[in-house]
């Protein structure tokens, strides 16, 4: 198995857990801005994946693409686009503090 299929199929499904969380656990409770930016971070890996796997199936055991130039030189820069989206949102989302908040529930409330 390639490891590079196996790097991408972990990153599209931790691209999906990710835009669960604000949904579930104890992001449902976190602002508004945080949520929003795990629920972006969703497309964003997932649509990483889909382009490097494809890519990975469209080429040889070398390496060496089978797509027209055009064509792989366009869907690798987007590739890496998304590489820098994804990076950025993680970035905010971690460099926040509102994302380390817990909050409290009162034992009384529940």
């Amino acid at each position: 198995m390639n490891w590079h299929f196996l790097t991408h199929a972990v990153v599209g499904v931790g691209a999906i857990l990710l835009s669960v969380a604000p949904f579930a656990g104890r992001t449902r409770h976190a602002p508004r801005h945080v949520r929003v930016l795990l629920l972006l971070m969703g497309p964003v890996g997932v649509a990483w994946s889909v382009i490097g796997i494809y890519l990975l199936y469209n080429s040889n055991e070398h390496g060496k693409t089978l797509l027209p130039w055009p064509q792989f030189w366009a869907l690798d820069h987007i590739k890496a686009n998304l590489a820098g989206l994804a990076i950025g949102i993680l970035l905010c989302v971690f460099t926040n503090p509102d994302f380390y908040k817990r909050k409290r529930v009162d034992s009384a409330n529940i």
